[in-house]
């Protein structure tokens, strides 16, 4: 029975009202009883494709929110926010252009006030952490 025929039991058993005999009602009865099982079977297949797609959407949420953090460890900052406390980065030094020294990127460490393997004339622009070793993350 399908949902177009749902309202035609429920007219049916609206009409017999006392006017019809008993054995007819009782069909009708049993009938609407069987459609209601099955909506509510329906129902509970509907219910568990529901919490199946909620259960997907919150993993997929949480792995953006990850994917989101890591890619936020491998942007360029500003020198501004670079750690001063010996840890070696990535560094970007500008072209100063004198046709010698060009733009590029560099491993260095700000030690003793300084950036240390970056020269007095070139100093790095902006910064990132040292991605992980090979084999340390591999999945």
């Amino acid at each position: 029975m399908s949902k177009t025929e749902t309202p035609d039991i429920v007219e049916r058993l609206l009409m017999h009202g006392g006017k019809a005999d008993i054995e007819e009602v009782l069909a009708d009865c049993r009938e609407a009883a069987a459609e209601i099982e099955r909506l509510r079977e329906s129902a509970k297949g509907q219910l568990v494709v529901v919490r199946h797609a909620q259960r997907l959407r919150e993993e997929a949420e949480a792995e953006a929110g990850r994917l989101r953090s890591e890619l936020a460890k491998h942007q360029w900052r500003t020198m501004d926010s670079a750690p001063r406390d010996g840890i070696y980065v990535l560094v970007w030094r500008p072209d100063e252009g004198d046709g010698y020294h060009e733009a590029h990127i560099w491993i260095d460490c700000y030690l003793d006030s300084s950036w240390y393997h970056s020269r007095r004339y070139q100093q790095p622009t902006h910064w990132q952490p040292l991605p992980s070793p090979p084999g340390e993350n591999d999945g």
